[in-house]
């Protein structure tokens, strides 16, 4: 998408949005900047050129085209070199077919049977492991709830389920430590695969 003179003025030539780690109201003040400049911004993302898009209509837009802005490239760039070909950086019949393949597992009934015995609970003890006398919530609650519904999807054991979202996590982060995010998938690796060998026996 064609980014004018003005949107370059808004470009930040230090700023790598997928090196950047900020909090939360230092995020927002960073959007809100470049949104009040122009809704399309030139910054740069896993050290290559990108745009940064702050207005809902050009976002819009940038989705319906898959031409310019291939859905699978962000991800090929921050994840596959440290994760391997995913359900996310595949396209057109290669996407579809995997989708197909995923698409039983998140159908209303299996995703309703999962609300119902296991969401609420997993929420709770979460609620209820949260320190008194005041929290980081995204820390302890919002960045731990989601990846626990999954691991509990998948049947992680529990006595590793800390040690599982921890190198998940830092493998997430390659493009700010790919040597840790390398280790993190060969831990990864190394615990998987006798449970899924065990899996297959069974």
């Amino acid at each position: 998408m064609h980014a004018t003179a003005e949107s370059e003025t808004a470009a930040d030539p230090g700023l790598d949005l997928a090196m950047e780690s900020l909090p939360g109201h230092a995020l927002h003040a960073l959007l809100e900047r470049y949104r009040s400049r122009h809704p399309v911004s030139p910054v740069r993302y896993a050290g290559e050129p990108a745009f940064l898009f702050t207005g809902h209509a050009e976002v819009a837009a940038a989705f319906r085209d898959n031409d310019r802005f291939p859905p699978a490239e962000a991800y090929r760039r921050t994840i596959e070199p440290v994760q391997g070909v995913t359900f996310q950086t595949l396209e057109d019949e290669q996407h579809r077919l995997y989708r197909r393949l995923a698409t039983p597992a998140f159908r209303s009934k299996t995703v309703e049977k999962m609300e119902v015995e296991g969401l609420a609970a997993l929420a709770h003890e979460l609620i209820d492991a949260l320190p008194p006398g005041g929290t980081d919530l995204a820390r302890d609650f919002t960045h731990r709830y989601p990846f626990m519904v999954i691991s509990r999807m998948l049947g992680i054991p529990l006595d590793r389920e800390e040690a599982f979202r921890g190198w998940a996590a830092g493998f997430l982060a390659f493009t700010r430590d790919a040597e840790h995010a390398h280790w993190c998938s060969r831990q990864i690796t190394e615990y998987l695969l006798p449970i899924l060998a065990d899996r297959r026996r069974a």
